[in-house]
């Protein structure tokens, strides 16, 4: 069996509310269901909540909805703590974490992290955007040598998890307890899009407008 856990957590402290927030009229967590059951790879797709706002939602989309315990729903909870409660209650042999802070991934993209996390005979796999910019751990250069700088075009990309989804074999994370257990790969490089996270209020407001002049490019003509 293999099962989607949508995590939704009723006191986001970036943005307040976030998951609740309304992206292209429906609430942000919708987009993740409606990504999740759109792949058609799993048997059931689950909210994993802590208010019964998230239970009502999770009912107009058509999905189950189960209830984290109350000391789970803290900002200072690890995922894969949540993780493990969630499958320990709900038992499968293959668990995802289709993120809500990823509004923008379909499920054709969710559909290929499946795909690629069978192929491959991993243990667990999650996703990376390609980022191609000069980059600093601190103030120490990471893809390129101060004094000799170079076209971005040119530079080594760097890989940027993106957490949009997050897949494990749970016989192995129930063991390990950690999201990158086993075998593990990351999957990508995912669309641009896809890899959009929603962290604070301002990248609402960026996402609802890309949504609202989204088309295809044009150019000026003289």
């Amino acid at each position: 069996m293999k099962y989607a856990m949508i995590p939704c957590r009723y006191g986001s402290t970036r943005a307040k509310l976030k998951n609740l927030a309304l992206i292209g009229g429906e609430p942000m967590m919708a987009w993740s269901i409606k990504a999740a059951l759109g792949s058609n790879c799993f048997d059931k797709v689950i909210v994993n909540g802590d208010n019964d706002v998230f239970r009502k939602i999770a009912k107009e989309y058509g999905v189950e909805y189960y209830e984290r315990p109350i000391n789970l729903g803290s900002s200072e909870t690890l995922i894969d703590d949540v993780f493990y409660d969630f499958i320990e209650q709900n038992p499968c042999e293959t668990a995802a974490i289709v993120n809500t802070v990823n509004p923008l991934q379909t499920g054709e993209e969710v559909a290929k992290v499946m795909a690629y996390y069978e192929e491959n005979e991993l243990d667990s796999c999650n996703t990376y955007e390609l980022k191609y910019i000069h980059s600093c751990l601190g103030d120490r250069p990471i893809n390129f040598e101060y004094g000799k700088m170079c076209k971005t075009q040119d530079l080594e990309p760097v890989k940027m998890i993106a957490y949009s989804v997050q897949v494990v074999r749970t016989s192995v994370f129930m063991k390990e307890r950690n999201i990158f257990c086993g075998k593990h790969e990351m999957y990508g490089p995912i669309s641009k899009k896809a890899g959009m996270l929603v962290k604070t209020p301002e990248d609402i407001e960026i996402i609802n407008a890309i949504l609202h002049y989204h088309s295809s490019v044009t150019y000026y003509e003289s």
